[in-house]
């Protein structure tokens, strides 16, 4: 993606945790590396682990000095980072919060979490925090153990690959986020997404996490988080240049974490 090429300074790596299809998350990607190119005067490489175990090892051994990941894998590794230069991405509606919605069939049986005993259900892709860390928690606070009470259950790779298999009865339930959520209530056309409108229908909502992380390695000096931070702080969905930046990512804009947020989940982390 590289435009012009920077000679003053190293690249500055970014790693994306891996969410969605490895090919598609680069491409969403690209315009933000452009973007910080340009506002930095530094290439940007962007990598995207094929899987969560090289996406760890990659941190782990310093091998990137920025990260934008879900906010439960960012506390699981915390060591790893500087802690006082994090930021938060906003959801596309603006919120530093996130959470998912439990889905069913308008015309299921499932008329409580309870219910869905003996059931098939969806969560997000495994590392996911609203739709997977979450949705689990949601569970279990309803005395279902995803483990030993379900018939079934799996991870899906997209929102909409789970809200579709919903309605064709591949699952009894499942988890999808909040902008997701938005899109198919408000009959948005979408011909990758065939649902018609009135078919799901949301069973319960899982608590409200932090939305994704953007963090700096240990090892990454001042100057560089500054400059880094500064363009991304910068970034308004309300200016025009901006926004195909921000909603290739599906998000906003970034501002400071709010620690009293990290501290909740922080403690629903201690409580597993």
């Amino acid at each position: 993606h590289m435009m012009e090429n920077y000679t003053n300074h190293p690249p500055v790596k970014i790693t994306i945790q891996p969410c969605k299809d490895l090919v598609k998350t680069y491409q969403r990607f690209h315009h933000l590396a452009h973007y910080l190119e340009k506002k930095t005067g530094r290439n940007v490489i962007i990598q995207v682990p094929k899987n969560h175990l090289e996406f760890t090892r990659i941190i782990k051994r310093r091998e990137t000095d920025f990260v934008f990941q879900n906010s439960h894998v960012y506390l699981d590794l915390e060591e790893h980072f500087n802690t006082e230069e994090i930021l938060s991405s906003l959801t596309p509606s603006g919120d530093c919060k996130q959470q998912a919605f439990l889905i069913v069939r308008s015309d299921s049986s499932i008329k409580e979490v309870e219910d869905l005993r003996q059931k098939i259900v969806l969560f997000g892709p495994e590392q996911a925090t609203a739709t997977t860390f979450a949705g689990k928690k949601l569970l279990g606070d309803h005395g279902i153990d995803y483990q030993a009470d379900l018939l079934d259950y799996d991870y899906g790779k997209s929102c909409k690959q789970i809200a579709l298999n919903v309605f064709l009865r591949g699952a009894d339930a499942g988890f999808i986020c909040g902008h997701t959520y938005n899109s198919l209530i408000e009959e948005i056309s979408d011909p990758d997404c065939p649902i018609p409108s009135g078919s799901l229908t949301v069973l319960e909502r899982t608590i409200e996490t932090p939305s994704w992380i953007f963090s700096a390695s240990t090892q990454v000096d001042q100057e560089t988080i500054a400059v880094v931070k500064k363009a991304l702080l910068d970034l308004k969905d309300q200016n025009t240049a901006h926004q195909q930046v921000l909603e290739a990512i599906e998000t906003a804009g970034f501002i400071p974490t709010p620690e009293l947020d990290l501290q909740t989940l922080r403690a629903e982390l201690q409580s597993r």
